[in-house]
């Protein structure tokens, strides 16, 4: 059974490879509030369930959660460990992460162009996101409604202020949709994918139970809906875990990293 010792030589192989990278907490952290708080509406449990990459820095959500299993621990340190690497290895992994919805920003940066002086509405649409998530920590009915009336108090003074000009921003509410995203997917594969070969190697198994538990996390909310193809994810979750069991994987990196340090290599 994997222990603290573990989790520490995990965090030291890490660092070999990125040397900034850091284990934090989001208790406490204001970043990560802010970010909890925009992402309420659709990912609630994003501070108490949820670890996230920023940067080289990876949060947990407290320094209990992150000690009290330490096998848990190491499961979902492995996991953005791939994320580490993926990043140091391709210049544009976060960009390609983010899109398509990071394309939001090419009607903004349009209506600001066409707007002028008037160029300050642009932020509106923020703004009156902001103010629906504040609403929403009451119930997430209040914050689609909140959102509805803000979006539409904010097209009608764009309009008034932009006339046609106005329209540009229908641009950022179409981008911003939950559109499959085949490159966070991707990612997200890779990164489930240690999950996928820790199982097999710790336990000797990829369960049928555990597939379907990661699968929400690709078609879900979670991650914004980036993969409108069940069965596409569940081949690939299924050929990681044969490339586990037949000893491929462990060729690639940071996977075959983390195999030896279970005492495997």
């Amino acid at each position: 059974m994997l222990g603290k010792a573990d989790l520490t030589s995990l965090q030291e192989t890490i660092k070999k490879d990125v040397p900034s990278f850091e284990v934090a907490f989001k208790e406490g952290s204001a970043l990560m509030w802010v970010l909890a708080l925009l992402l309420s509406p659709f990912n609630p449990d994003f501070s108490s369930k949820y670890i996230t990459t920023w940067g080289t820095k990876v949060y947990f959500p407290s320094k209990q959660f992150f000690l009290d299993n330490p096998v848990n621990s190491f499961r979902i340190l492995a996991h953005e460990y791939v994320h580490l690497w993926d990043s140091k290895e391709h210049p544009t992994f976060k960009l390609s992460y983010l899109f398509p919805q990071i394309l939001a920003v090419l009607p903004i940066i349009g209506f600001m162009v066409l707007a002028g002086s008037n160029c300050w509405v642009a932020a509106l649409p923020f703004v009156a996101y902001v103010l629906a998530c504040l609403a929403g920590k009451l119930t997430r009915v209040l914050f689609w409604v909140m959102l509805v009336l803000l979006l539409g108090g904010t097209a009608i003074l764009a309009w008034w202020l932009t006339g046609w000009s106005a329209l540009v921003l229908l641009g950022v509410v179409l981008f911003l949709g939950p559109w499959p995203a085949p490159w966070r997917v991707k990612w997200e594969l890779r990164g489930y994918g240690m999950n996928v070969a820790l199982a097999q190697w710790m336990y000797g198994s990829f369960t049928d139970a555990y597939r379907d538990a990661i699968l929400p996390q690709f078609v879900g909310p979670a991650y914004f809906c980036m993969s409108w193809s069940r069965a596409k994810v569940t081949a690939s979750l299924n050929d990681f875990c044969e490339r586990a069991k037949s000893g491929e994987l462990q060729k690639e990196q940071p996977y075959g990293r983390v195999f030896n340090l279970l005492g495997k290599g």
